[in-house]
């Protein structure tokens, strides 16, 4: 996975092997934050040169500068997950559930969501990534309780 991170727009790139569909490949916006952190992480981990590092272009990569293992990643989850008291099935893809489902939270357009995720049409996004938060939750009721009130 190539990153191709533009500071100064906040929009990142990612590419290492062929996608599975044309719509997987897509440029992600960054909000402000996301970038201060990622040039924190840079300027912390980066500016240690190791032994036999190569700069590929990696924001997230191994002391060799190749990119992480996903089941090494997954395993940390994994362990810092149960440490933490977070469910045991808990795994890097949870992250991209967690995040759809926050965006929908958020009312972001779904078309957006879409686009972000690279989900060709919605019933993935919606059969499968987005779940019912507490606050989607609390939300619904406290609409109810208006219209209640209404009638």
């Amino acid at each position: 996975m190539e990153t191709n991170l533009d500071y100064t727009k906040g929009v990142t790139k990612h590419t290492h092997t062929t996608t599975k569909t044309l719509s997987s490949y897509r440029e992600v916006d960054l909000n402000d934050r996301a970038v201060e952190i990622i040039e924190e992480y840079l300027k912390a981990n980066h500016g240690n040169t190791y032994v036999g590092y190569e700069n590929h272009g990696y924001i997230f990569c191994t002391r060799s500068g190749q990119p992480h293992n996903i089941g090494h990643l997954n395993r940390a989850f994994k362990y810092y997950g149960k440490e933490t008291g977070l469910d045991k099935q808990f795994s890097c893809h949870c992250m991209r559930h967690s995040h759809i489902s926050l965006l929908a939270e958020m009312g972001i357009n779904q078309k957006v969501v879409m686009q972000r995720v690279g989900h060709a049409t919605s019933t993935i996004t919606n059969n499968i990534y987005t779940h019912v938060t507490p606050n989607m939750s609390k939300e619904l009721n406290q609409k109810m309780n208006r219209i209640n009130k209404i009638s």
